[in-house]
C-alpha cells in the first residue's frame, strides 16, 4: 500500500468558491447589486495540458475574481470548447460549482483520492499553477478543486494582489486570481 493511502489527508482552508454562469456580465452586475462585491479582475486565462477525465481537452474561459479576506469568490464562463462548467450549467444550472483548496504535492492528492474512488474531473495548467477538480459531487453535492502553486505562481498572486491594491481597485480586498 502508498504511503498516500495510509495516510488521511486534511484538506486546508477553502481559498476560493467557485461559481458557473452564462453570463459573467450579468451576475457581476447581480453581485455588485446584492452584495457589494466590486470591481472584479476579469481575465481570460491560457491554459494549457488541459483535459476532461483524462482525455485531452481544449476550451476557452472568462472569469471574474474578487476577494473578500482570505477567500477568492471566482465567477466563471464558458467561451468555447466542452467544459465541466458547461456540464454542470446543462445539468445543474448557475451556481455553486466547487470549492477551491490550495495544496502542496499535487500527484500525492489526487493519488489519495484515486485511493477513495474519486477520480479527477478536469484538470490543466497555466504559469506557475496546477489545478484538478475532484469528482466529489456524491459526497457533496459540488466538486473539489486542488490548487498547486510552483514558487512562481505564488509570487503571481502576489503580484496581482498587490498591484490591484495599489492601483485602488477591489476596495483593499487583496485580489489575487485562482485557477
Amino acid at each position: 500500500m502508498k504511503d498516500t493511502q495510509k495516510k488521511k489527508f486534511v484538506l486546508p482552508d477553502v481559498s476560493h468558491i467557485g461559481v458557473v454562469t452564462n453570463n459573467l456580465d450579468k451576475t457581476m452586475r447581480e453581485l455588485e447589486d446584492l452584495y457589494g462585491l466590486k470591481p472584479f479582475l476579469v481575465m481570460e486565462p491560457g491554459y494549457v495540458n488541459t483535459s476532461i477525465r483524462g482525455k485531452p481537452a481544449d476550451f476557452r474561459l472568462k472569469s471574474a475574481f474578487y476577494q473578500s479576506g482570505q477567500v477568492i469568490f471566482e465567477v466563471i464562463s464558458v467561451l468555447e470548447g466542452d467544459t465541466i462548467y458547461g456540464e454542470w450549467l446543462r445539468e445543474k444550472g448557475e451556481g455553486l460549482h466547487h470549492l477551491g483548496y490550495d495544496i502542496e504535492n499535487m500527484e500525492a492528492w489526487i493519488d489519495y483520492y484515486k485511493g477513495k474512488g474519486i477520480g479527477v474531473l478536469q484538470s490543466g495548467e497555466r504559469p506557475g499553477v496546477k489545478w484538478a477538480y475532484l469528482d466529489t459531487t456524491t459526497y457533496t453535492g459540488m466538486i473539489v478543486e486542488l490548487i498547486e502553486r510552483t514558487e512562481e505562481g505564488k509570487l503571481i498572486k502576489e503580484r496581482e494582489r498587490t498591484t490591484n491594491n495599489a492601483k485602488g481597485e477591489n476596495e483593499g480586498t487583496g485580489l489575487g486570481s485562482s485557477s
